[in-house]
């Protein structure tokens, strides 16, 4: 059996062809600095820790953070995983590509159908498409689906916006007439 792998970024593009399992493994640890270099791929060093989440201090995995909320439905667990996956500073936007290895992480099935789901989760402004991301459709989540997750599947109390300060307009106390 032929093992073939392609890695596409851009311009960069890196293809691996093996004729075993463990020649196609070989020359996959002997590329990674070169992948993590051209931003396809992130292999932590199985010596170093994993850091800690870069926006809030997501120390749990997406598997932990997934079995500690409330979501039920699929486009819960979708719009929980994109916030996870942003949260944790993994991506800013994501991809079919990247819903399907985060439901693989979190040992779940994955829908056979993303793109109606996010469209789905667009429409309710849980989502917005992001532009392209490795020439694919991609997503971000909005305002509205970090306050959904944070508050709904997540319980997490979040902070009330200061309230705002009336003004007096000043057209509404100036008069034309003299005294």
């Amino acid at each position: 059996m032929r093992f073939h792998v392609e890695f596409n970024r851009g311009d960069g593009r890196i293809v691996i062809e093996a004729d075993s399992s463990n020649e196609l493994l070989e020359s996959f640890e002997g590329i990674k600095p070169v992948l993590d270099q051209m931003s396809l791929l992130s292999i932590p060093d199985s010596s170093q820790s994993m850091p800690a989440a870069s926006r809030s201090g997501i120390t749990e995995s997406s598997t932990e953070i997934l079995r500690r909320s409330r979501a039920s439905s699929i486009n819960d667990k979708i719009v929980l995983l994109v916030y996870y996956m942003w949260k944790s500073g993994r991506a800013e936007k994501v991809n079919i590509f990247d819903l399907k290895a985060i439901f693989r992480e979190v040992l779940e099935v994955p829908p056979k159908n993303f793109t109606a789901f996010m469209n789905y989760l667009s429409s309710k402004g849980f989502a917005t498409l992001a532009g392209k991301k490795d020439n694919l459709k991609a997503w971000s989540i909005t305002s509205n689906g970090l306050a959904f997750v944070e508050e709904t599947l997540l319980g997490m109390e979040r902070k009330p916006k200061p309230a705002k300060q009336k003004t007096l307009d000043p057209v509404a106390f100036s008069s034309d007439e003299q005294d």
